[in-house]
């Protein structure tokens, strides 16, 4: 005669077959019914560590980024003022009074060039000359901290300062301005904006005058600039754009300062001048 053997599980061991299977079986209902959703990003922003779509936030390196708004409510009208107030950046080397330069330290490290859109302006040593770029014409300002070589080729260790010009925008906008102020300021500015009609093209007309007599005696600021760009979206996937920057300085004020005990001890002001005016031309 057969007999069925019954089998008798301890609680333990159906606690452990219900963790067990649980799971499993919840993980196929889930599995039945998700579905994948896939992201597609049209314009998207790249960022100066990784030249790929990562937000600074995002990013596994040290990245500062200095946005346009900041740059206007501050009023700065030189990428050293821009940079002021970044961390591990000591700017204006040569004093915050010497505009001709962009010349800052960071991370210890000497940055004597900087970028523009990712191209390298290149300081020409011997002749003290240097390309400078306007705020005007600045979207961003994206300080990266670290060795970055690898991406934009023979560099400083301590890292770089990438400028992102302004682009072309669909939506129409204008600001005009003048200004007047201290030391016989004048200043007039233009940035335009728009689409030309129903196309997909798309412009931007930046100009800039300004005069200013510098700090120091006997010393002047002079700079006239226009940047122009289109974007034309050729395709879904293609964008093109062409633009221009301009610029041309026939002052740029003076080349260094005088030493802070000279000034501070009461012997001579911040605006005495320890040239010579014939001499002093660049």
């Amino acid at each position: 005669m057969y007999r069925q053997k019954q089998i008798h599980f301890s609680p333990l061991t159906l606690a452990l077959l219900a963790a067990f299977c649980s799971p499993l079986s919840f993980a196929q209902e889930q599995s039945s019914e998700s579905v994948e959703t896939v992201t597609v990003l049209g314009q998207t922003y790249r960022n100066t560590a990784t030249k790929t779509a990562l937000e600074a936030e995002e990013t596994p390196q040290a990245i500062s980024v200095i946005e346009s708004e900041e740059l206007e409510q501050r009023g700065v009208t030189s990428l050293g003022q821009a940079l002021r107030y970044s961390s591990g950046v000591v700017t204006e080397t040569k004093g915050g009074a010497v505009t001709m330069y962009d010349n800052f330290y960071i991370r210890g490290f000497r940055i004597d060039q900087t970028y523009y859109d990712g191209l390298v302006l290149q300081y020409l040593k011997g002749w003290n000359l240097q390309p400078q770029i306007d705020p005007i014409a600045i979207q961003r300002v994206e300080v990266f901290k670290g060795p970055t070589s690898v991406l934009y080729g023979s560099m400083p260790p301590g890292g770089m300062i990438n400028t992102i010009a302004k682009s072309p925008q669909s939506q129409k906008h204008t600001e005009v301005s003048a200004s007047t102020g201290s030391r016989n300021l004048t200043q007039a500015t233009l940035d335009t904006t728009g689409q030309f009609g129903d196309s997909s093209v798309s412009y931007r007309l930046i100009a800039k005058a300004r005069k200013q007599d510098g700090q120091v005696d006997g010393t002047e600021e002079e700079r006239y600039l226009v940047a122009p760009s289109i974007d034309w979206q050729a395709t879904e996937n293609t964008l093109i754009n062409l633009n221009m920057y301009y610029q041309k300085d026939p002052a740029m004020g003076m080349n260094s300062s005088l030493p802070l005990a000279a000034i501070t001890n009461g012997s001579t002001s911040p605006s005495t001048f320890a040239g010579d005016n014939n001499w002093s031309h660049f």
